[in-house]
């Protein structure tokens, strides 16, 4: 064999390797209990504080973490009853709880969901599961309050750079109304004043002294968020698929911006694909083109993506 032929062979030798290789490996803390000294009208106290952090790495080029915190613990009640209980996450922004760390994402509750116009931020999460196979890695949360129970499954596929996620909603009651919402902190956690936050989709740019967004769901199926002047935490993104909202609108503020989805009372699932990107990664005009060049291939994807 000659040495052409030899290095022929051992690149595609080295490339099924590498393929056969390629995996998404899942690290669970498990739950862990942490005591939180705190003082509230001049008055210490402690509670205990649950803790769960599940972090997914890849051959990809970003590395996506999700952090659970949680207190039901009654001292917290007793002591703070003006906040919610029992407190998820950042309970003042009304999510899940659920962070998602590693960009723009807000690592104190990155998710939300009302139902017939009702907050869900006070329900616990009924099972945290991870799910390891060789070719992809599965995060699954479940909520069970008396209104309908929702799961949340997360898809990392190796050397990707984002997340497919499927929300599914299985209704005990009637549902009259049905609203997904998305939290985000791009660029940084209010380093510059004022910020300079914007959105950015197919067809246009919004900044932060425009405060709010109604997106054309003919025109517009991605939302980049970033700021303009500070990209130190990093952008990030959200792709939809159009025909499973109702509207899609944006609130954005001074830190915090929200995505709402409004989503037909009967919705069964609704997908999306996530995306953080650090600014080593790409800055916020790479990742935008990225996505603008790239939107028609990941619709398809999205829409033919394999959850189960």
């Amino acid at each position: 064999m000659t040495t052409g032929k030899l290095l022929a062979s051992l690149t595609v030798l080295a490339g099924m390797l590498g393929q056969a290789c390629a995996q998404v490996v899942i690290t669970d803390s498990g739950v862990t209990e942490k005591e939180v000294k705190t003082k509230e009208k001049a008055k210490e106290f402690s509670y205990i504080q649950k803790r769960r952090k599940i972090s997914v790495k890849s051959t990809g080029p970003v590395n996506y973490s999700f952090a659970y915190n949680y207190t039901d613990d009654p001292a917290f009640k007793k002591n703070i009853p003006r906040l919610p209980f029992p407190s998820i996450g950042d309970s003042s922004v009304g999510s899940f709880g659920v962070g998602l760390i590693g960009g723009g994402w807000y690592g104190g509750g990155f998710l939300g969901v009302r139902v017939n116009k009702r907050s869900l931020h006070t329900v616990v999460a009924d099972r945290i599961e991870v799910v390891k196979h060789a070719e992809r890695g599965i995060v699954d949360f479940v909520w069970k309050p008396k209104q309908i129970e929702i799961k949340a499954r997360f898809v990392f596929l190796p050397g990707d750079d984002k997340l497919y996620s499927e929300l599914t909603f299985t209704p005990r009651e009637q549902i009259d109304s049905l609203e997904l919402t998305m939290i985000c902190i791009p660029g940084h956690w209010g380093r510059v004043k004022p910020t300079e936050r914007w959105l950015a989709t197919d067809i246009r740019s919004v900044s932060r002294t425009e405060k709010e967004a109604s997106f054309d769901l003919e025109k517009e199926n991605w939302i980049l968020h970033f700021d303009a002047k500070d990209n130190r935490v990093g952008t990030c993104a959200v792709m939809y698929l159009p025909d499973q909202l109702t509207k899609a609108e944006a609130h954005i503020g001074d830190p915090i911006t929200r995505t709402n989805f409004i989503l037909p009372p009967d919705t069964q699932k609704v997908r999306m694909i996530f995306w953080s990107f650090p600014d080593s990664y790409k800055k916020p005009v790479d990742a935008y083109h990225h996505l603008k060049k790239n939107q028609t291939e990941l619709l398809e994807k999205l829409r033919k993506f394999d959850f189960e």
